[in-house]
């Protein structure tokens, strides 16, 4: 930035300056190249003061900095060689330092009383050329002492020498100035007012082109005739920012070339470059004024470049004579001839100084500024040489060279009368190509500004529709990057009389073509234009009316929670035309992403579009829906042309850990989100909090969070509990390491945190709990109210002993009392181990008691061998017995044979439905074990018949039989098998249980008869006589009486061996089986089916 600076000389005066100090220090190697590379001079010499007492001076005289000789003073902040600004004003007060060099400075030295505008415009321009990387040019020297400052922004200390009486004669600061701005920046308009404005429309006395333009008249005469239409206006745009947050300053700049070429050749009657060199030529031939100039060697290479046919072989550009930058416009009369290099340094150079400009006006007070314009009210040209651009542009300006009148009035264009609304205007047309509007015609429509016409092929005064391009113009709205589309059909000339007069109504009486304008909806869809307040949006309803251009439209606002705002528009004016409410927010894209902890309940906003003020109260929610942590109210405002919102944030509940807590809460559209509810006291006893609950916007990201921590004290430790919130439930962890907490614990480290009003702290420790290795598990827990908490432990302990594993459970409290639970399995005996719960006793004395059934035990395998053993119980074997017999004179006898005997065994023994009932001690020496264990003794026995028995019958032989042949055998089965089952109740005596049981085994034979038993009887000389036939088949009964096998008794000893029956004790009742009765019953029931064969 470059303040308007005043010098002050002579000598006369009565205010002095003030001594400057000595010391001081070199410029800074960066800054000290630059300046010296731009004003070509060594500035080795150069003593910079930004120290206090310097800061004082600066303030005594009213400035920001001042130049005393080789000394530069400068205010409190102003010192800013980092800065584009701060190396502006650098350069300033060396330019002034340069004007002094040779003079000799008294610090005490009077100040003189009057201005020197040049030398300050001279400093000023020193600083425009070193900060746009150019050379300064020559300096005036002073010839008497003086002290140069740049004006302050801030008034002379109370009892400071002031310059007041040196500066009676300065005069006065325009109408509409503001101490926070340049003096000579006049302040037009300004939204809101003061520092934190963003719209501000300024004018400025003088704009000094940094180049030459060109030396014709007519270049200071343009750029005079716009200033004084208050045409002469800059319009920078920010990037879609702010001035501080802008990225870069954009400007209207075109590349040079031949973009205009044909609009300025047809001006002066020529259709191309080749026929204006013909042109040049002829006349020269005819006309010495014009020979002699085109005979100048310059203007011979640039006309024969023009013979080439293009601006490129002459070195020219055509552009403006008024830098569009400034408004210039691209009508004939404002184009002219130039040479390349000196065109486009020009344009470089006017846009670097307008930057400048910007800087000088906005920093440090204006750095929210979205919207500018700069309104010059005078523009000087710097005097340029003469150079054969300038030469041949004024032939043809002075008529010395003139081409087609034909062709100069196709360029001048057809009149068309353009109507729309009720309306209308006169535009001169050309034929081909498009036509450039100017500004005369520009706000025929309200809301818009024509930018050019445009003739479609084949267009004519009776045909085609021919379009027109416009710009948004209606506040407070900016146009997008796209502009609007107009269509132009052949129409009728209005009915109604033309209010206009003169000229004007002459223009368009004499318009031969008459063209109504109207908007095409589906070329200008979603049309975009940017709200500098609320950032971008488009016109999605698009009308032209009486009233001129109107429609609706929708902005997406960097103010994301509000949600896509609808409007309306009309010219110059922008109003909503939606509520603003808790409904429409919490439905917005950027709302839905954070509702799971972040909601609006009630309240609205409404929105002065056309000022930007916002206004009305909302009242918020923080934490899950179903029960809110934290209750917010804001209000909305407008500050520094960004939407504000301010509130305040307090518990919606009682918070875990905090007794009381206050926030605020705080919304900008440049910065986002940012609240937080703090906890000034703790709910926990004896302890303190710095807990902070919050939100934040983080790049464009929203997000909950939780700082900070409750301190407390855990016996003579301190824990620190850092809280944590990520919108839902609080919770707190942390850690602490304790010194015994418990009897068995030298120290331990716990971690946990803090929930529904509970410390929990937990943590393992090494223990060794008599005798045996384990980790205790120590919890510390603390209620809200209560100001100490307890420490509790438990341990699982794995017992494993010669006679005893298992498992112990076990818990501990402070005062050393400790009480257990488990289950152990001890071997009572080789053969019963149950596993039984057990109980810790008052003096840590483990003690196993219960009453358990135990699981079948087996006690021995099979006896006396795994076979068993082997008994012959058949008697009678050989003996003959007589057999009835159902054949006539036959007499049959039977005789026992066997091969029978009968197997038995006993075992396996089994305990089964055990009980066991005691107590022990398992871990001790001496287990004391009281027992008794209740069950059966079983003892299997059984009995089994093997092999058959049976008679063969035999016959005494009678008159002519020769024999009987046939027989019976009976295989019996018998498996006879008993329990000795006996019930006992043994008591634990000399570490053993004692019983014992008789075997034995009761059952009954039977047997099944599987085939016939079939007698033949036969005669004396070989003839069958009878058969005799028994129909035993499939016969099955029980043989013989029931018998009892006794094997004797069983017995469990102390050691756990059992002791078998002697074989002498094996008894079989009956002792013997009689086989007769079964033979004789079985045979009995026999009977003769066969019939007698008589002997012939």
């Amino acid at each position: 930035m470059i303040a308007q600076r005043r010098s002050t000389f002579g000598n006369s005066g009565s205010v002095m300056a003030p001594p400057v100090a000595d010391g001081g220090h070199m410029l800074d190697a960066g800054t000290r190249t630059a300046m010296e590379t731009g004003f070509a001079r060594d500035f080795s010499g150069i003593r910079v003061h930004d120290d206090a007492r310097a800061h004082d001076d600066a303030r005594a005289l009213g400035a920001r900095a001042y130049a005393a000789g080789d000394h530069l003073v400068f205010g409190e902040g102003a010192y800013r060689p980092a800065s584009v600004a701060g190396q502006a004003l650098i350069a300033h007060e060396l330019a002034h330092s340069v004007q002094q060099r040779g003079v000799q400075m008294k610090a005490d030295g009077p100040l003189p009383a009057h201005a020197d505008a040049e030398l300050e415009a001279q400093a000023d321009r020193a600083a425009l050329d070193v900060t746009a990387g150019r050379h300064v040019g020559a300096l005036t020297r002073v010839g008497t002492p003086a002290v140069f400052r740049a004006n302050g922004d801030t008034p002379a200390a109370a009892g400071a020498k002031t310059p007041a009486a040196a500066d009676a004669r300065t005069p006065a600061a325009p109408a509409g100035s503001n101490p926070d701005l340049p003096a000579d920046v006049e302040v037009i308009e300004e939204t809101p007012a003061g520092r934190n404005a963003t719209v501000l429309v300024v004018t400025v006395p003088q704009f000094r082109l940094p180049r030459v333009k060109g030396k014709g008249a007519w270049v200071q005469e343009g750029y005079t005739a716009m200033a004084s239409g208050g045409r002469l206006v800059f319009s920078p745009v920010f990037d879609g920012k702010n001035y501080a947050a802008a990225e870069s300053i954009k400007a209207y700049m075109e590349k040079p070339g031949e973009k205009y070429k044909n609009i300025w050749l047809n001006n002066y009657g020529f259709t191309s470059l080749t026929g204006l060199a013909k042109g040049l030529r002829d006349t020269a031939g005819s006309d010495p004024e014009v020979n002699a100039v085109v005979g100048q060697a310059d203007v011979k290479k640039l006309v024969d470049g023009l013979a080439k046919g293009t601006l490129t072989s002459a070195g020219c550009d055509i552009d403006h004579v008024v830098e569009k930058q400034v408004g210039g416009t691209s009508v004939p009369g404002n184009l002219q001839l130039l040479l390349s290099d000196k065109n486009q340094a020009s344009g470089r150079d006017t846009y670097t100084a307008l930057i400048g400009e910007v800087r000088r006006i906005l920093e440090p007070n204006r750095t929210h500024v979205v919207q500018l314009q700069i309104r010059f009210k005078e523009a000087r040209v710097p005097e340029d040489s003469e150079d054969a651009s300038y030469l041949v542009e004024k032939l043809l300006r002075d008529k010395k060279v003139v081409g087609s009148k034909e062709v100069m009035a196709k360029g001048t264009g057809t009149p068309v009368q353009v109507v729309a609304g009720g309306a209308s205007e006169v535009i001169r047309v050309r034929g081909t190509d498009a036509t450039p509007i100017d500004s005369s015609v520009r706000r025929l429509i309200p809301g818009m500004r024509f930018v050019q016409y445009k003739r479609s092929a084949g267009s004519s005064a009776t045909a085609g529709v021919d379009t027109i391009e416009a710009e948004l113009l209606s506040k407070p709205m900016l146009k997008g990057e796209r502009n609007i589309t107009l269509s132009a059909s052949v129409g009728a000339r209005p009915d109604t009389p033309d209010p206009s007069a003169g000229t004007s109504a002459a223009e368009k009486e004499a318009a031969s073509e008459v063209r109504q304008l109207k908007l095409d909806p589906s070329r200008n869809k979603d049309l975009p234009f940017y709200y500098p307040y609320l950032s971008r949006g488009k016109l999605t309803r698009l009308d032209v009316s009486g009233e001129g251009f109107v429609g609706e439209g929708v902005i997406s606002p960097s103010v994301r929670f509000l949600g896509d705002l609808k409007v309306a528009f009309g010219p110059d004016e922008l109003r909503l035309v939606q509520p603003i409410d808790p409904a429409a927010i919490n439905a917005s894209a950027a709302m839905q992403r954070v509702s799971s902890f972040f909601r609006f309940a009630s309240g609205s906003v409404s929105l002065d579009l056309m000022k930007f003020k916002p206004s009305g109260k909302l009242d918020m929610e923080l934490g899950p829906q179903a029960k809110p942590l934290i209750l917010g109210t804001i209000d909305a405002a407008e500050e520094g042309g960004a939407f504000v919102a301010k509130g305040s944030l307090a518990p919606a509940q009682k918070i875990p850990g905090i007794k009381d807590a206050k926030g605020e809460v705080s919304y900008r559209t440049d910065k986002g989100w940012a609240g937080a509810l703090t906890a000034t006291s703790a709910s926990i006893p004896n302890s303190t909090t710095t807990v902070r609950l919050g939100f934040r916007e983080e790049q464009g990201v929203m997000h909950a969070f939780g700082d900070g921590s409750l301190v407390t004290q855990v016996r003579s430790s301190t824990l620190n509990l850092r809280v944590g919130w990520n919108g839902g439930p609080l919770a707190y962890r942390g850690g602490v390491t304790v010194e015994k907490p418990l009897p068995l614990v030298d120290k331990v480290m716990l971690n946990g945190g803090y929930e529904n009003e509970v410390l929990q702290l937990t943590g393992d420790a090494a223990i060794k709990w008599r005798s045996l290795d384990s980790t205790m598990k120590v919890t510390y827990s603390r209620k809200d109210g209560d100001p100490e908490g307890k420490f509790s432990g438990s341990a699982t302990v794995s017992v494993q002993t010669e006679k005893a594993s298992g498992q112990l459970d076990l818990a501990f409290d402070e005062q050393g009392h400790t009480t257990g639970k488990g289950k152990i399995g001890y071997q009572v005996t080789k053969d019963i181990r149950p596993t039984l719960g057990l109980e810790l006793s008052h003096n840590n004395r483990v003690k196993v008691r219960g009453e358990v059934a135990v699981a079948d035990i087996a006690l021995t395998k099979m006896w006396p061998a795994p076979t068993g053993g082997k008994l012959t119980f058949i008697k009678g074997i050989g003996v003959k017995f007589p057999v009835p017999t159902p054949i006539p004179g036959i007499n049959a006898f039977g005789e026992i044979k066997a091969s029978a005997g009968l197997n038995y065994g006993v075992g396996p023994v089994w305990l089964k439905g055990l009980t066991f009932k005691g107590e022990l001690y398992p871990l001790e020496d001496e287990p004391n074990v009281q027992a008794s264990l209740k069950g059966k003794l079983s003892v299997p026995a059984y009995g089994e018949i093997w092999g058959t028995f049976g008679a063969y019958l035999g016959a005494e032989a009678l008159a002519g039989a020769a024999g009987l042949k046939g027989g019976v055998e009976i295989t019996p089965a018998l498996r006879i098998q008993g329990e000795g089952a006996v019930d006992f109740d043994a008591a634990y005596a000399s570490q053993a249980f004692t019983f014992s049981a008789e075997a034995y085994a009761k059952g009954n034979m039977s047997a099944r008869l599987n085939v016939d038993l079939v007698a033949e009887a036969y005669a004396a000389w070989g003839a069958l006589s009878h058969t005799w036939t028994w129909n035993a088949k499939q016969i099955q009964k029980q043989i013989g009486p029931e018998l009892k096998l006794t094997l004797g008794k069983i017995a469990y000893g102390k050691a756990g061996e059992i002791t078998w029956p002697d074989v002498s004790q094996i008894a079989l009742e009956p002792k013997e089986i009689d086989p007769m009765d079964i033979v004789r019953d079985l045979i009995g029931k026999g009977k003769s089916e066969g019939k007698t064969t008589e002997v012939s």
